[in-house]
């Protein structure tokens, strides 16, 4: 109690003199938590040879299930997305983010309706870059630097805003032809 009241008077005396005030609580310390629901990869299919410069060939999607329970974060964006085998190589990465989008409603997964139909095609509204009090369901669409080579086993997804870095196993790719 003691120490928590001597932090609040030193914080008020920097204040009033004009000092730099104490640094925001980090997010991870505001009991903000995220699971990974999904994760896949693949190409586009048939592209031009030769390829253009910048042309993209290789994408990844990430669905993140995220509860805040304080107030709203903004400024929250994807810093990075990996794919890493078992040992935690990686073996592709982050070239640039497509599209974030907030799924509002997902359905359930059933005999009609399988893992990749849920997640992929469902459709989502722009991510303004507040994270929400509550539960948030967010997409992640980026491309790759290049493919991975090799069947990757984990994704791992980081947001600046926050400290999370969420990281989930892979549920497969899609075909490029």
């Amino acid at each position: 109690m003691r120490t928590s009241l001597a932090a609040f008077v030193l914080a008020l005396l920097a204040a009033c003199s004009g000092g730099t005030p104490p640094p925001e609580t980090p997010v991870a310390d505001r009991g903000l938590t995220a699971t990974s629901l999904f994760c896949a990869y693949g190409g586009v299919g048939i592209v031009p040879d030769p390829l253009p410069p910048g042309y993209e060939t290789q994408f990844a999607s990430m669905v993140i299930a995220i509860d805040n329970p304080g107030p709203p974060i903004p400024a929250v964006s994807v810093a990075g997305l990996t794919l890493v085998d078992a040992a935690g190589t990686a073996l592709a990465s982050l070239q640039r983010v497509d599209h974030v989008v907030v799924l509002d409603a997902v359905e359930p997964e059933g005999p009609t309706m399988g893992r990749f139909a849920v997640y992929l095609n469902a459709e989502g509204r722009p991510f303004d870059g507040t994270l929400p009090t509550g539960h948030t369901i967010v997409r992640a669409r980026v491309s790759l630097d290049h493919g991975p080579g090799a069947f990757p086993a984990h994704c791992r997804l980081s947001l600046a805003g926050t400290s999370l870095t969420i990281e989930g196993g892979l549920d497969g790719s899609w075909p490029t032809s």
